[in-house]
This record gives C-alpha cells, sequence and structure tokens, in this order.
C-alpha cells in the first residue's frame, strides 16, 4: 500500500515543480478568453508577472488578436488544439513564438465553461527558421545569378565556337583552292614543258 501511495505523491511532487520553475506556461481562462490562472513560467517567457497577467484577456499578450479568435474556435468546435503556434509581445516589446496545446471544460450541457491549457517557448527554433529561409532565399539569388552567368558564358562560348568553326571551314576552303592552284599551275607549267620540246 506504500508504494501505491508514493506514486501519486511523486507526481504530484513534479506537477508543482513543473508548474513553479519550468520555463512552461500552464493556464487556465474563463469562457470568454480572461485569464483565470497562470504559471509562473509567463515570467520567463513573456516577461510578466501571474498577478500582471490574471485577469487580462489573452488576445493582450497576442500580436495578432485574430489568432485568438481561430483558438477559441478551435477549442469550441474540435475541443482541443495541438501544436498551434502563436505568436506573443514580450513585455519588453519584442515577440516570442509559443505552442499551444489546450482544451475546453464544459458542464453538464456540454457548453463551453473555459479553457485549460499548456504554453511551450519556441522562440530559438523560430528564430532557426527564420534564418534558415532567409539563407534558402539567398542561396537561390546565388544559384540564379550563377546559372544566368553560365548561360551567358555558354552562349558567349557558343558564339566563338561558331566563330572558329568558320574559321576552320574557310581555312579547309583555302586550302583546298590553294590545292587546285597548285595544281593547276604544275600542269600548266607540265604544257608548256612540252610545248618547248616539240
Amino acid at each position: 500500500m506504500a508504494i501505491g501511495k508514493a506514486i501519486p505523491e511523486k507526481a504530484e511532487e513534479i506537477l508543482i515543480t513543473a508548474y513553479e520553475d519550468l520555463p512552461i506556461i500552464f493556464f487556465s481562462a474563463d469562457k470568454n478568453g480572461k485569464l483565470e490562472t497562470i504559471s509562473p513560467g509567463l515570467k520567463s517567457i513573456g516577461g510578466y508577472s501571474p498577478e500582471e497577467a490574471i485577469g487580462k484577456h489573452l488576445t493582450e499578450f497576442y500580436v495578432r488578436p485574430e489568432t485568438n479568435k481561430l483558438l477559441f474556435k478551435y477549442l469550441a468546435t474540435k475541443g482541443t488544439v495541438t501544436d498551434f503556434v502563436v505568436e506573443m509581445k514580450h513585455k519588453t516589446g519584442k515577440r516570442v513564438y509559443s505552442v499551444v496545446n489546450a482544451r475546453a471544460l464544459r458542464n453538464g450541457d456540454n457548453r463551453v465553461t473555459g479553457f485549460v491549457g499548456v504554453m511551450v517557448d519556441v522562440t530559438p527554433l523560430k528564430e532557426n527558421e527564420t534564418k534558415l529561409k532567409e539563407y534558402i532565399v539567398a542561396l537561390e539569388k546565388i544559384i540564379k545569378k550563377r546559372t544566368e552567368e553560365l548561360a551567358a558564358e555558354m552562349r558567349e562560348l557558343e558564339k566563338r565556337n561558331g566563330q572558329l568553326q568558320n574559321f576552320v571551314e574557310f581555312a579547309v576552303r583555302r586550302e583546298k583552292d590553294l590545292g587546285d592552284a597548285r595544281k593547276s599551275l604544275a600542269k600548266e607549267k607540265g604544257e608548256s614543258a612540252r610545248q618547248k620540246k616539240g
């Protein structure tokens, strides 16, 4: 029996530690989106203390208010949301990104009475994603420019090859003409020599 009691106690200890110390936001809000409880993790992620946030509407912390409408729409219709990315306003003014996992609370009439959820800071991942996108765009520009340069070089090379081919054909014709001229001259000399002998 002692072991059976130890597990819930340990679980409670883990949950309290996670709620109070980890950079994760645990929150609950009423059906209108007004915060009722929020964990201390808000301070490390958003710069606000729980006391500053409780009683405020979630939209006050979002960069785009329409995000909240979409989030609530999903919660009201589907009951839960998973990995929903929101762009938040830090107290200092900078933007931070969080992933929301939440579910709607309902009463016996199946009406939504509130929401509970967890938010995890993914700002470093979003920043790396942005940097990666910028790098890809820059790389594509470099590749496009180099491709255009290679195409221009190929056109110039083809032009030079065409000129060289024309020169070779001219040289071959010239050599043939010279050969024909030598043969004609030799023939005339031969005929002249025979005439002198005759």
